[in-house]
């Protein structure tokens, strides 16, 4: 799993500076170290599904925590299976006895949302002997194209006088937090699209004849491959290894980008293609055919 989401993505944004909290606590990350969101509710968690990436990040403060997780998926399928599955977790308990003896229970809600191209918000409440007491969790869960947000809070409201209009409050609260957030997920859907041009010229923004320093320059591109030689086959790389001009290109390979179907890679045009028999010309990233030469797929 390589690295798409950009290491400075501004997951925190909208959460306070580290001055305003206690010794100790505060900021977190955005890093890859931080164990992942599971959401829970009714003993049926919703572990996190094969992706492409993802990063976490949080605040900490006493009576005070907010955890944030973007992931990437391969296609916009699989990231609208996983948001709603965690929606759907949520709404399949909208209240669970937490303890028996003490009478304490807990009340999920769950309401649409207009964020993103999907999104729901849900919030859980708690309740002793079937009053309110202090607590509130809010949930936003948010896609943009191929990406969700997990964006939860957790503090001691909810126990007012009309609980119900301060978890309202407490998710649009939220909702203009992850604003910044939201518009980031745009911006990397539209660098890293699920299903990016794919023919003759290469794949997405990588192209046939690019020199190492292009590829570098590509975000989510990562070099496999060393003074021309590729160092592993990819079916979404591409490469130029039959020459001596080719000495300075390589390998890349992006992540996040749908790997084409078996019928797609079996066309010599669909691959790199390199000549058998004599070094392949490349005017502007498009390759053309020396003469007297065959062509076949790449296998480097």
């Amino acid at each position: 799993m390589g690295e798409v989401i950009p290491n400075d993505f501004p997951l925190l944004s909208g959460y306070p500076e580290g001055r305003e909290a206690e010794p100790g606590e505060g900021r977190h990350g955005p890093n890859r170290t931080m164990k992942p969101i599971v959401p829970e509710a009714c003993r049926d968690r919703v572990s996190l599904p094969d992706h492409t990436d993802h990063l976490r990040a949080a605040w900490t403060n006493p009576e005070d925590g907010r955890d944030r997780q973007l992931v990437t998926f391969a296609d916009v399928e699989s990231a609208q299976a996983y948001a709603e599955r965690v929606l759907d977790v949520f709404r399949a308990c909208p209240e669970e006895v937490t303890s028996e003896e003490m009478e304490e229970s807990r009340r999920l809600t769950v309401v649409d949302s207009r964020l993103g191209d999907f999104a729901g918000a849900a919030s859980t409440q708690y309740l002793l002997q079937g009053y309110p007491t202090p607590g509130l969790t809010t949930w936003h869960v948010v896609r943009v194209g191929a990406a969700v947000l997990l964006s939860v809070t957790s503090n001691e409201g909810g126990a007012g006088p009309d609980p119900d209009q301060a978890a309202a409050d407490q998710r649009r609260r939220d909702a203009r937090a992850i604003a910044r957030v939201i518009d980031a997920m745009h911006t990397l859907i539209e660098e890293y699209p699920s299903e990016p041009p794919f023919g003759p010229d290469g794949f997405g923004r990588v192209t046939l004849g690019m020199s190492r320093e292009e590829l570098l320059a590509v975000p989510g591109v990562r070099i496999t491959g060393d003074n021309g030689v590729c160092g592993t086959s990819r079916p979404r790389a591409f490469a130029d290894t039959s020459s001596r001009a080719a000495a300075s290109q390589c390998c890349p390979f992006a992540p996040t980008w749908r790997r084409p179907s078996a019928s797609t890679r079996a066309r010599p045009s669909a691959r790199c293609a390199r000549p058998t028999r004599r070094a392949r010309t490349t005017i502007r990233g498009t390759p053309t055919r020396p003469t007297g030469s065959s062509w076949a797929p790449a296998t480097a």
